[in-house]
């Protein structure tokens, strides 16, 4: 028997191609398969929990969601994820030590880019964020005035003050002329004036989603603009924002759980080359707390018909040997017996197709290793 833990490292940068493979997706094929022949009655014992990331990777887990949601309603869905969004990790980390990353090139240039993902990716989110800055203003009981008059005031204050800038900066007025063309370029709009409104109420949105916003509101937010927006699905939310890592996503989860003595089963999604360290971390945390929740792993496919995909085949190899590296050595994962995977000769029948390149490889593939 040889057992996942007792992989060195040597042995892990010798593994083939196809037991890289075997090794991060076939233990998740039991699993899909098992969840795909659940009844109404078993996802009625069931929950469903979403781990957070940053956009785009949130993007495909919901979807995965909605298609499983779409089948059966599962009794409970759970959206875990905390501030971890923007790339820094709270845990461990002084206020102090924080507030030198904000103010890096580094950090603003990362998170910038990340909430412009945001907004593309669900202007639903920029609109929610809206709702609901307007919902404390007017929950403020020392504010006269309303919400729109505020928001009108504020851009007309920020516009003069960027106008008065621009008049004795050149290169402030040179970058912000800069974006504008860019920006009519893009949409044909020629008034810079109105650009510039936009502009405004865009940063003052972003500035919400950085300070205000998780992982887990964003899936709600998600989940009630997108796929619930009837409001139909029967299965009740709950959003858990204090996690920041997958032992943490586990465990409030499990946490949670213990509120509903009626589930059986806990089915964790994430995507195809993860979702087999976070059921791993789940099982491991539910082994401590004592729990016999029954724990699988739904993974998120990359898009319609693939599971995922990679540039070349050295980044197949780094990102699979990564992800068992980390299994391996993080002491927050599980062990399990690998004989198994490590013995197959060609890919696990019903595993997700990848491309690596331009080729797709499929489990019917005689074996990665004597690809052309």
């Amino acid at each position: 028997m040889i057992m996942l833990k007792d992989l060195t490292e040597e042995k892990i940068e010798k593994l083939s191609d196809t037991q890289l493979y075997n090794l991060t997706f076939a233990p998740l094929i039991q699993d899909v398969r098992e969840i795909d022949s659940f009844t109404q009655k078993q996802m009625d014992e069931s929950a469903i929990c979403v781990y957070g990331a940053t956009i785009k990777p949130i993007k495909r887990r919901m979807e995965k969601l909605a298609k499983e949601v779409k089948r059966h309603n599962p009794k409970l869905i759970i959206f875990s994820g905390g501030f971890g969004w923007d790339g820094n990790n709270f845990k461990g980390v002084t206020s102090k030590e924080l507030e030198k990353t904000w103010t890096t090139k580094t950090y603003q240039s990362r998170v910038n880019k990340r909430i412009s993902d945001v907004i593309h990716c669900y202007p639903e989110i920029a609109q929610a964020v809206m709702e609901k800055m307007k919902e404390m203003w007017n929950e403020d009981k020392e504010t006269s005035s309303d919400f729109d008059t505020f928001l009108n005031s504020y851009i007309e204050e920020i516009m003069e003050e960027y106008v008065q800038k621009m008049m004795h900066d050149k290169q402030f007025e040179e970058h912000l002329m800069g974006m504008y063309q860019k920006q009519i370029k893009e949409t044909d709009k020629a008034n810079f004036e109105t650009w510039l409104k936009t502009y405004i109420k865009e940063n003052f949105i972003r500035q919400f989603i950085l300070n205000r916003c998780t992982e887990a509101d964003f899936m709600q937010i998600i989940w009630d603009k997108v796929y619930n927006k009837d409001g139909n699905i029967k299965s009740k939310a709950i959003r858990e924002e204090k996690s920041f890592v997958t032992c943490e996503n586990a465990e409030n989860c499990l946490q949670i759980l213990q509120n509903y003595p009626d589930i059986k089963n806990l089915i964790v999604i994430n995507e195809w080359p993860y979702v087999l360290r976070a059921v791993l971390t789940t099982k491991k945390v539910a082994d401590r707390l004592g729990s016999n929740i029954h724990i699988m792993g739904l993974p998120a496919d990359r898009s319609e018909n693939l599971g995922f995909e990679f540039k070349d085949m050295d980044d197949y190899r780094n990102l699979l040997i990564t992800q068992i590296r980390k299994m391996v050595t993080y002491p927050d994962v599980g062990d399990m017996d690998i004989t198994e995977y490590l013995n197959m000769k060609s890919f696990c029948e019903d595993g997700p197709s990848i491309k690596i390149g331009n080729r797709l490889y499929s489990f019917a593939e005689k074996n990665l290793d004597e690809r052309e």
